[in-house]
């Protein structure tokens, strides 16, 4: 993307993840201001660190600057007025705008703001204009509050449908895992390693909460992607206004996984809100053992007569669930893990076909499948 794109912070740092997030509309080099001084009440920024802004804007065409703070719309209107040559916007702003176009709850609520921001532009033009000769409101400013008063609407209409949309799906699982990380991590990567499925990489993507179902051991389990979070904390409130479904998905997980750099603190707030177990992961195999150490399996030896009802078992079986060990003598002999889920459904299938379940003794081999047979009701 032609322009130039910078980061102005009054606070000491930068937002941890809002420099990907910047860099992802297409900005190779995204500058940082950073000074630590009181807020400016007009401007939020302090006199230095806008007069550097300034120097920006007046030597690139196409600007386009992030005040990596929480603006009111009066300030966004100053600010606007000052560097009228860029696009201004504030840190929610600039994550919600990367957010749009795959996420209509992003969608609607950028344009929310930008409505507030443009009706307060209105209220002023009338103000002044009242000043000089006293007439009236515009139509203007009338048209923007039906707007908003729309949007608003839109926007719970949308985000509710966005929530139910992830609480209603996938309920035919052994369990949910939720990936949480922070703009520009891998949580991408883990996601399609374990579920198959292609997706894009770039920060910002996934735009809203995705799942698809993967087998890990002997269950299958909904793993959802959720956007990157940005900070160095908790879920910030301008996030999970927009993250659709991402809270709903946490809400019924059983495990939350936190990936790659940052996500400490992130999974340790997290663990506060939610019963499910939260951890943090390196790579994908920490991540396969962490998921079968928290769902639930139970291991059975199965003795099955010979059949065709006992070949078929036994294929499911391999499909379905992690066979440990098959072996043939005067019965088949089967040592398998399944998930609790599925174990109900597992013993009705052996009593239906003439066969027997035990316990499984993990030191079992092909050797003892006599033992095996005695010992199984």
């Amino acid at each position: 993307m032609d322009g130039e794109a910078l980061i102005a912070s009054r606070t000491g740092a930068i937002t941890r993840g809002l420099p990907a997030l910047v860099a992802a509309r297409g900005y190779e080099n995204v500058k940082r201001v950073v000074t630590n001084r009181p807020e400016h009440k007009k401007y939020d920024l302090p006199p230095a660190t806008l007069g550097q802004v300034v120097d920006v804007v007046e030597r690139t065409e196409d600007a386009y600057i992030v005040v990596d703070g929480d603006l009111h719309p009066g300030q966004m209107l100053d600010l606007r007025a000052r560097l009228p040559a860029a696009t201004v916007r504030d840190r929610k702003g600039a994550v919600w705008e990367r957010l749009r176009g795959a996420n209509r709850v992003a969608d609607v609520r950028f344009e929310l703001r930008q409505c507030r921001i443009e009706r307060l532009a209105a209220a002023r033009v009338d103000r002044d204009a009242a000043a000089s000769s006293p007439g009236g409101s515009s139509g203007r400013r009338a048209d923007l509050e039906r707007r908003r008063d729309e949007l608003r609407a839109q926007f719970e209409r949308f985000r509710q449908a966005a929530g139910e949309r992830v609480a209603n799906g996938y309920r035919n699982v052994d369990g949910h895992v939720v990936f949480v990380g922070r703009p520009g991590t891998a949580t991408t990567d883990c996601w399609t390693a374990l579920t198959g499925t292609d997706a894009p990489t770039p920060a910002g993507r996934p735009a809203r909460a995705k799942t698809a179902t993967a087998d890990i051991g002997p269950h299958t389990v909904a793993v959802t992607e959720t956007p990157g979070i940005p900070g160095d904390g908790a879920v910030p409130a301008y996030v999970e206004a927009v993250a659709a479904g991402t809270l709903e998905a946490i809400e019924r997980a059983d495990l939350v996984v936190g990936v790659g750099a940052g996500t400490g603190s992130l999974v340790e707030s997290l663990s506060d809100q939610t019963d499910a177990a939260c951890r943090q992961c390196s790579d994908i195999d920490e991540i396969r053992d962490t998921v079968l150490g928290t769902l639930d399996t139970v291991a059975y030896r199965l003795r099955l007569p010979y059949g065709d009802a006992t070949h078929a078992l036994v294929a499911e079986l391999h499909d379905d669930a992690l066979v440990r060990e098959v072996a043939y003598d005067d019965d088949v002999v089967v040592r398998v893990e399944v998930s609790a889920a599925a174990a109900d459904t597992l013993t009705r299938r052996v009593d239906d076909i003439g066969g027997g379940t035990g316990p499984a003794d993990p030191r079992w081999g092909p050797k003892e499948v006599d033992t095996a047979r005695d010992d199984t009701p």
